[in-house]
């Protein structure tokens, strides 16, 4: 076998230029999409902008909904997401998701948004895991609550806002299908800038020596 000191290093450098990021992102991939809004179907196109090494990432999606009753101004979505380093950015137009066209659960919705948000994994070392992430959202144009698909609204903008805090220790011996000592304890707080609901809740079990917690903070005020 040939000594490493004998690859020609030098000779099979590409480039010694400074990587610039934003100079770099090309189109990645592009491919035609299917998705559900309320009860219609929607066909379009995605295409996703990276560059090599994804320190930016950028992708595209729009589509037209093709049956229904919808109204003029429901027909078109479109989404742009822009992620870099942890920081995301998110517009949504008439947002229509895949799953939509198979439910029960449906996340398509009317109207507007913009979300920016940020995430962090503050300790990565397994089994030991600790994530952060938060993020800020605007809508307008809504007709009925985000995240609740059967709650109408009586307003048309709303702003909320939400931190989660996530910690994991999950072990579990060679070839183990689930963790067999395990204590996680997660703790969320979202903020919704209309009416004057608020909640706590949490849970904790223990059974066959899997512990697990969550504590859950949301609030409307």
């Amino acid at each position: 076998m040939p000594s490493p000191a004998d690859v020609p290093l030098d000779s099979i450098v590409i480039s010694d230029e400074e990587y610039r990021p934003l100079r770099a992102m090309s189109l990645e991939s592009i491919y035609p999409v299917l998705e559900g809004y309320k009860s219609t179907t929607a066909l379009g196109m995605h295409a996703r902008i990276t560059d090599p090494i994804s320190i930016h990432n950028l992708d595209l999606n729009a589509s037209y909904s093709l049956d229904g009753d919808l109204d003029s101004d429901e027909n078109l979505h479109a989404r742009l997401l822009y992620e870099h380093l942890g920081f995301s950015v998110d517009l949504r137009h008439n947002y229509a998701d895949f799953y939509d066209l198979f439910g029960p659960t449906k996340t398509a919705l009317k109207g507007d948004s913009i979300s920016v948000g940020y995430e962090r994994t503050l300790i990565y070392d397994k089994p030991r895991l600790l994530d952060f992430s938060t993020e800020i959202s605007y809508y307008t144009g809504l007709d009925r609550v985000p995240y609740f698909q059967d709650i109408d609204t009586t307003f048309d903008e709303l702003t909320s806002a939400h931190v989660s805090l996530n910690y994991e220790n999950v072990r579990r011996s060679l070839g183990a299908v689930d963790g067999e000592t395990r204590f996680g304890h997660g703790r969320a707080s979202t903020g919704l800038s209309r009416s004057g609901i608020s909640g706590i809740a949490s849970t904790t079990e223990a059974a066959g020596g899997i512990r697990t917690g969550r504590v859950y903070v949301a609030g409307i005020g």
